[in-house]
């Protein structure tokens, strides 16, 4: 499934996507990465401050990684129209 985030609210809700989808919980996920279930409910909710560490931490147990692209040329909207 590929996700396209420009900012930490979409990044969360793409975050959140991938721990339903592989049927954790927060708590079952925050466990595995060694954090707060708190800090796993900032990122999703796309709280500024999570850390790069937890958020490539949270991608490593969910088994996705980040790809890095050249933007668009376009609105913004157009991205935010995936979610």
């Amino acid at each position: 499934m590929l996700h396209y985030a420009r900012n930490a609210k979409q990044l969360g809700h793409a975050l959140r996507e991938l721990r339903v989808q592989k049927g954790f919980t927060q708590k079952q996920l925050a466990e595995r990465v060694g954090v707060w279930q708190e800090t796993i409910s900032n990122v999703e909710r796309g709280s500024d401050g999570a850390k790069l560490e937890t958020v490539f931490a949270l991608l490593s147990v969910l088994d996705y990684e980040i790809e890095i692209i050249e933007r668009r040329k376009g609105s913004i909207n157009e991205f935010e129209s995936i979610f």
